[in-house]
């Protein structure tokens, strides 16, 4: 499989009045050519942060300190603004969380989607109407030219998040990152989502980034997970590996804290204690403070890096060293 993006020490710093908040560490990652990954983790692990970087729109105060970003060869930290604008939307593209709050409240879906087209392409204002209407179509929406004509306080969530898809889709990118794209949806549309988000990847021939903090809603979509904590990857691999046999300590407590419906009558787990401040970053391994598999010593000293195990699999445990 032809590799198309590349993750190499990604380092990113926020720095705020308390001191400089070190929100990810040495994080490295690839995604193939039509290949699905899905990373997870709890709040604060890191993954929005991961995602702005990588399309380049990392808010101030951030900043990437080291690292680069490779994408179809080309580093992406090297680029100029004018350039980075071609590819995003191009060659990548985004789906964020909340749709209501990511449509421009004061313009039609048709004037929104013509932007995103004659951006990107040589359409004139008929031709990328036209082509609003398929993408609508394509994304099932009914009455399609009727949804082109509404404003975004007219749609429904799941309707307005179908929009924001096709949108995401309208120039055919070769990679699709969608940030918690099913989070502010009921069960029914989030079904609706993830099997359209599938059927997009075939059609266009597209990779995709899913990120979550529900297991079970990736295990749906991708066919690799990266697991986050603290601003690091501490698992990495395929879905059916990790979900049938998690080798870090937090990939085991992040499933055991997943509703399902076989745990019915049981209590929720829940993992205790909380995230260390990113601003003073503890010694040895991240996760040891709440670890409940450690022994002895094995937390303490340097932190433990990502160790290559069999058929890819990679773990930050110093029990795999």
């Amino acid at each position: 499989m032809n590799r198309l993006l590349s993750v190499n020490n990604l380092n990113v710093v926020f720095n705020t009045f308390d001191g400089v908040s070190r929100v990810l560490r040495d994080i490295s990652l690839e995604v193939g050519e039509c290949e699905s990954l899905g990373i997870v983790g709890e709040t604060g692990s890191g993954k929005s942060v991961l995602s702005q970087s990588i399309m380049g729109i990392l808010p101030v105060p951030g900043k990437i300190i080291s690292g680069s970003i490779f994408f179809k060869g080309e580093n992406l930290l090297s680029l100029s603004s004018k350039k980075m604008g071609k590819i995003r939307g191009a060659g990548l593209s985004m789906i964020l969380q909340s749709p209501m709050t990511s449509l421009n409240p004061l313009f039609k879906v048709k004037e929104q989607m013509i932007e995103v087209l004659k951006t990107h392409s040589r359409l004139n204002n008929k031709e990328a109407v036209y082509r609003a209407e398929e993408l609508l179509r394509i994304v099932r929406v009914p009455e399609a030219k009727s949804v082109l004509e509404r404003y975004p306080f007219e749609l429904s969530g799941g309707m307005a998040q179908r929009v924001m898809i096709a949108m995401a889709v309208s120039c055919n990118p070769a990679l699709i990152i969608a940030d918690e794209p099913t989070t502010a949806l009921d069960v029914t549309v989030e079904k609706q989502i993830i099997k359209l988000m599938r059927d997009i990847m075939r059609r266009f021939n597209s990779s995709l980034i899913w990120i979550s903090h529900d297991l079970d809603v990736v295990k749906q979509v991708c066919g690799k997970i990266a697991v986050m904590y603290g601003g690091i990857i501490v698992e990495i691999g395929s879905t059916e590996d990790i979900l049938s046999q998690p080798l870090h300590p937090y990939t085991r407590a992040l499933m055991d804290s997943q509703p399902s419906v076989s745990k019915r009558g049981r209590p929720l787990q829940s993992i205790e204690g909380f995230v260390p401040n990113m601003l003073n970053i503890p010694d040895g391994c991240i996760f040891d403070c709440r670890c409940l598999e450690k022994s002895g010593d094995c937390c303490q000293g340097t932190p433990p890096a990502l160790v290559e195990l069999d058929n890819g699999r990679r773990v930050a445990c110093r029990k795999y060293l």
